[in-house]
């Protein structure tokens, strides 16, 4: 078949031409389910396979690349494409074995960058931080790129709860790059969770230096004072975190539980209100706005609530109670009202 090149080919004649050109002269039948070895010209053959892995036929880019590898053509590259093609059709284990072939044959990058994401997604943080680890002993890496690696291997260790080493990759990616607010940040985070409050604070604080609006690191910062019973910084720690970053259901917890115990109730109320706008109905969720209106004499406002939450779950104890009390206050407000009236 001869294509015309004043016109672009269809997918259809591209994969006709590549199934006759690229294994004349072959011995046998070439079909989906076989590889046979041939030796075209390398780039055509790479070519090839990545046009057929876009046009969706990974069955015949199998093919090629399993020859390729078998001819000693682009072979780590092979191997590591080949495992992408068992990805695609959740041969995880095949997929496995590929990219660790691929490294054996040719340590490179993007093999380990590979073999990495299958463990992250197959939930194996440990095995995923070890490989990103090995891809450290590149040579030539430059330090963008071991700044990247050492963040991601401190996210692996924390998720698989090595808590010591995911501290040690973070804190050479800081030594690469001192600016970067998120390691910062997740130093902090990673200090916090230890009870290290000081440090927290400390790695909390140099990341609001970099970035002032870093949520995660104010709503750490707040975690921390909450632990050290500062409920009052807490509070407006949670409360600046969220007026950057509302959807933060930790966050506002905080906020609404401090508000409560410090009694001091209009910011919460204020952020809690816009809260329940984005998140999911959630009829505690209410019965926080609905008390914290109430505290602010806004009655009208905290009945609207509460009928609200009782619409949605009738039998919720506490909107019920509340509701009682909500008439309670507005009949002693109107009695109140009443002699005034007279002696007008």
């Amino acid at each position: 078949m001869s294509l015309d090149f004043n016109r672009t080919p269809t997918v259809d004649e591209l994969l006709q031409q590549i199934q006759t050109t690229s294994f004349a002269g072959v011995p046998g039948a070439v079909t989906r389910n076989e590889a046979v070895p041939f030796s075209p010209d390398s780039d055509e053959l790479r070519s090839s396979a990545e046009m057929l892995i876009a046009a969706g036929d990974i069955m015949l880019a199998r093919n090629i690349l399993i020859a390729m590898i078998r001819s000693g053509t682009f072979v780590g590259w092979a191997l590591r494409t080949l495992g992408q093609t068992y990805e695609t059709d959740g041969q995880a284990a095949k997929a496995r074995r590929s990219y660790q072939d691929a490294i054996a044959y040719e340590p490179h990058l993007e093999a380990y960058r590979c073999l990495a994401m299958l463990e992250i997604r197959s939930k194996n943080d440990a095995a995923a931080a070890d490989a990103l680890e090995r891809s450290l002993n590149l040579r030539e890496l430059p330090p963008a790129t071991r700044f990247e690696i050492h963040k991601a291997c401190g996210n692996c260790w924390m998720r698989a709860q090595r808590t010591e080493k995911a501290e040690h990759h973070y804190k050479r990616a800081l030594a690469i790059d001192p600016t970067s607010d998120q390691i910062s940040s997740n130093l902090g985070a990673l200090c916090l969770q230890a009870g290290r409050l000081r440090d927290a604070q400390r790695f909390f604080e140099d990341a609001l230096v970099a970035n002032a609006a870093n949520s995660r690191a104010l709503s750490g910062l707040g975690a921390a004072y909450l632990a050290e019973g500062r409920k009052r910084e807490a509070h407006d720690q949670f409360a600046r975190s969220l007026q950057i970053e509302l959807d933060q259901p930790n966050a506002i917890y905080h906020l609404v539980k401090c508000a409560y115990e410090i009694k001091s109730y209009a910011t919460a109320a204020r952020i809690l209100g816009d809260y329940v706008q984005i998140a999911p109905v959630n009829a505690n969720l209410l019965y926080s706005l609905a008390g914290l209106q109430f505290h602010l004499g806004r009655i009208d406002e905290a009945r609207s609530t509460v009928i609200r939450i009782l619409q949605i779950q009738p039998t919720h104890t506490g909107a019920t109670e509340l509701s009682k009390l909500i008439e309670r206050y507005a009949t002693a407000q109107s009695n109140a009202a009443q002699p005034s009236r007279s002696r007008a």
